[in-house]
């Protein structure tokens, strides 16, 4: 009887887990299920019930505590016993795998409105830097000199590539990412939806036996209740009742009581496969929110990649190019215009020597029988022109003449090189001694002397200065430094130079190189290696990267080695100096990347692989002491008499003005 009890504490509870920890308290006392007596007086049924009623009470109210403080007191490291002690846990863990499956659909959707509207951005984008540099284009053709047309053109140019780069980058990221995992979203909601049904025919299962067990128990105590009842009229000797009615009556108990037994068993084996399943549909739902939370991870860490390779400007780059905008000279496109006309002195000689043959032409056919001394006249005649139009054009227009040689000498350097250096106003036609030509031409087995004027004066002064190499100098100021060491390099004082303004110079001439410092023949096998090798992992085999490295630095030509040694040799040395100039090894190799190592006639490449580039040349930073030789030969380079400090590192060591390495 005190299963009836705990039957009845079982239904007033929703969860059918509930009804099974309550019923969980008889089954110490389930032998009695068929030893219940059908002879014991009703009374001390309905007192049983009572107490058993207060007894059941207290157990399972001490039992939930029980579960309950096991819940809260259970590790972290057991997240599905958790969940499987709450008595609505998995209720919550549906709700959660139908908020994820809600959060990765609109995770989806964003990234293809996304796509679309970097899609239209780029074609807009693309479309209009188009038309402008057609327009600039037609113009040019018609000799029209234009303000800022170099700035626009190139910075056109960059849009246009910029714009194909983002449409690639967001077509790959829906083909490769977005639709596969919608895919999978529908396909998920398909399980989610199975696991539901599932669940729902296992607690169908559960309440059915509960149901059974409920209306076996209210016909087994109708008929206990009725033999009670028949008791005292047999023993009154009632007429209408007699002992063989009894005997069915006692009978048609039993046969209640078998059947009831009968179901508290099935209710106690319903109850096991209930917690099994329980279990299960747990780990499934588990399994699909570690497969959800993959997918998130996926989609959001290609989505920021794209995002970020999509990008080609950097701060810096259009800081450049608003400073090279502020510092245009106006008037200057309206002077180069008159410049570019002959000039009129010239003409006029010209003409004047012109107008003189034909003079003397037709002198000589109306004197045909002129004397000698007359034929000797007559040529002296003819040289006058010649002698003005040589010395005095010489006095009078040698400056127009180098000034319209010097103009268009500007103009072709400003059009091809705009941005590493203006244009002068000077008259004596500009040398190009320095910058781009070939390493080979200004050293043979050792880095050029400018290189190391400029590494010496940084490290001197400009270690310490924040964004060293970063941050641009004044542009105006660069492009003085870079006339004047044209001009006469050996009137160049760097130690009155700017640090910042120095270290802009130095970018520049490797900028200018016809031939990048890494080589182009080179640049697969470096751009392998920062493939092999990415950022942000750890490889444990540092030794196998310095090896590769200094291999392929040694097939270098030996003023590309040498140059190259010196400069990641000094970068190294102003990474460790990163605490004041905030330029660790990874913001050097940002900053020389691109610059140093480029793939010849191919502009997109600087852009699809500027992270292999600055990979590349961070790796050689950091490296630079075991990649690079111990001992170089004597330098050969030319020795200027300024005053050289000293700088060690790589076996290296400058001083004074004897430039060797020890």
């Amino acid at each position: 009887m005190q299963d009836i009890v705990t039957l009845n504490s079982a239904q007033s509870s929703n969860d059918p887990l509930t009804a099974f920890v309550s019923s969980g308290q008889s089954s110490s006392t389930s032998s009695s299920y068929t030893q219940v007596s059908t002879n014991s007086n009703i009374n001390n049924l309905n007192n049983n019930n009572n107490n058993n009623n207060n007894n059941e009470s207290v157990l399972s109210e001490g039992r939930i505590s029980m579960i309950n403080m096991k819940s809260r007191t259970l590790p972290i490291s057991m997240p599905e016993e958790r969940i499987f002690a709450c008595e609505n846990g998995l209720d919550e863990l549906f709700k959660q795998a139908k908020a994820w499956s809600k959060y990765l659909k609109e995770i989806v959707t964003y990234g293809e409105k996304r796509v679309q509207i970097e899609n239209d951005y780029s074609r807009s984008i693309l479309k209009n830097a188009q038309n402008l540099r057609t327009t600039i284009h037609h113009l040019k053709c018609d000799k029209a000199f234009l303000p800022f047309n170099i700035v626009y053109d190139q910075f056109c140019q960059n849009e246009i590539k910029n714009a194909n780069i983002r449409g690639d980058n967001f077509d790959l990221l829906i083909r490769n990412i977005l639709n596969p995992v919608n895919e999978f979203r529908i396909e998920l909601d398909k399980q989610l939806k199975k696991i539901k049904e599932d669940w729902s025919k296992e607690n169908k299962q559960l309440n059915d036996a509960l149901t059974n067990l409920t209306k076996s128990r209210e016909i087994y105590v109708t008929k206990l209740q009725e033999t009670e009842k028949a008791k005292p009229k047999l023993s009154e000797g009632s007429l209408d009742f007699n002992s063989e009615k009894l005997d069915r009556l006692e009978k048609t108990t039993e046969e209640a009581d078998n059947q009831y037994n009968k179901y508290i068993l099935n209710l106690q084996s319903q109850r096991e496969l209930f917690k099994k399943a329980k279990r299960d549909i747990i780990n499934r739902l588990q399994n699909l929110l570690t497969i959800i939370e993959i997918k998130i991870k996926e989609i959001s860490s290609h989505y920021f990649e794209t995002l970020r390779d999509s990008i080609t400007y950097t701060p810096e780059e259009i800081q450049k190019t608003i400073n090279d905008t502020n510092l245009y000279e106006t008037g200057k496109s309206y002077r180069d215009f008159a410049n570019s006309l002959p000039d009129a002195a010239q003409t006029s000689l010209m003409y004047s020597s012109q107008d003189t043959q034909e003079i003397d032409s037709s002198e000589s056919d109306n004197n045909n029988s002129s004397s000698t001394t007359s034929t000797f006249l007559m040529k002296h005649r003819k040289e006058p022109p010649k002698s003005i139009l040589i010395n005095s054009s010489s006095k009078q227009s040698s400056s127009n003449n180098s000034e319209i040689f010097s103009s268009k000498s500007k103009e072709k350097n400003y059009k091809s090189c705009y941005g590493h250096y203006s244009v002068t106003t000077s008259s004596v036609p500009e040398r190009t001694t320095f910058f781009g030509v070939p390493l080979s031409s200004l050293s043979t087995n050792s880095a050029p002397d400018i290189i190391k004027r400029c590494i010496q004066q940084i490290e001197i002064r400009g270690s310490h200065i924040n964004g060293i190499y970063r941050v641009s100098a004044v542009k105006s100021q660069v492009d003085n430094l870079c006339n004047s060491y044209e001009k006469d390099p050996e009137s160049i004082d760097l130690s009155s130079v700017a640090p910042n303004v120095i270290a802009n110079f130095l970018k520049q001439f490797f900028r200018m190189l016809p031939e990048p410092l890494l080589t182009f023949q080179l640049y697969p096998d470096f751009i392998e290696i920062a493939l092999k090798y990415p950022k942000n992992q750890s490889h444990g085999n540092e030794i196998e990267i310095i090896e590769k490295l200094k291999q392929l630095v040694h097939r270098l030509p030996p003023v590309h080695y040498y140059t190259l040694r010196l400069l990641m040799c000094h970068l190294n040395r102003i990474s460790k100096d990163s605490a004041h100039n905030q330029m660790n090894p990874g913001n050097l190799g940002i900053v020389f990347g691109p610059t140093l190592i480029k793939k010849q006639n191919d502009d997109n490449a600087l852009l699809y692989d500027t992270n292999h580039q600055s990979r590349i040349i961070e790796l050689l930073i950091v490296h630079s002491d075991q990649i690079f030789d111990s001992t170089e030969p004597l330098e050969q380079s030319l020795h200027r008499k300024n005053s050289f400090g000293s700088m060690t590192g790589c076996g290296i060591n400058l001083k004074n003005e004897n430039i060797s390495t020890q």
